[in-house]
């Protein structure tokens, strides 16, 4: 059986829940904040660096990019280097 299906609380599961409960909501000065989202994925990339987890700094940079490239911007010329 998957341990996730199980009903039984693992030592892990029951200090992910603590996290949880005790877990304090994010700092946000500003919710009008236009780079709120920004701060937020940079925050990410820092703990991630700091834990030294190499998929997790590379999720936040996709994730990052993913969600700058859906905002609304004006397209440029797409040049190679040594293209004119």
């Amino acid at each position: 059986m998957l341990p996730f299906l199980s009903n039984k609380k693992s030592k892990a599961g029951y200090a992910q829940d603590m996290i949880v409960k005790d877990r304090k909501p994010d700092q946000s000065d500003d919710k009008d904040d236009p780079k709120a989202f920004l701060k937020a994925c940079a925050q990410d990339l820092i703990d991630a660096i700091k834990s030294e987890n190499v998929d997790k700094v590379a999720q936040v940079l996709e994730d990052t990019f993913e969600m700058l490239d859906s905002q609304p911007h004006e397209e440029g010329p797409h040049t190679e280097e040594g293209q004119e």
